[in-house]
């Protein structure tokens, strides 16, 4: 039986020049984010109840900072939500970041 674990963990970044926009990090509780798996499906479902931004982009990076997935998605102020098909990752840690265009979100999770 496989079992994902969810972390939640705030990244700090370290890029901060004149040409890049500084994007807030904000706490999971800020951003009402909230991870639930379902097993049967391996599926992750990511919900956030208080996003700002109107466009989201999904980043899902393994434990070696290799990228798996990055796509963007529109919100729905406050409101944020899409899926992750776990099915096709090996065990191990990954970081799933949200980034709008006003804040920027990390969880991390863990598939064994």
């Amino acid at each position: 039986m496989k079992k994902i674990i969810l972390l939640i963990c705030i990244a700090i970044s370290s890029c901060k020049t004149s040409d890049v926009p500084v994007v807030p990090q904000v706490t999971k509780e800020a951003a009402g984010l909230s991870l639930s798996y379902v097993e049967g499906w391996q599926m992750i479902y990511v919900n956030a109840t208080k996003m700002q931004g109107n466009n989201c982009l999904v980043t899902l990076y393994a434990d070696n900072k290799v990228l798996i997935n990055q796509y963007t998605k529109k919100t729905t102020p406050p409101f944020f939500t899409t899926e992750i098909n776990t099915s096709a990752l090996p065990a191990g840690t990954y970081t799933l970041t949200l980034t709008t265009e006003l804040e920027t979100v990390t969880t991390t999770f863990v598939k064994e």
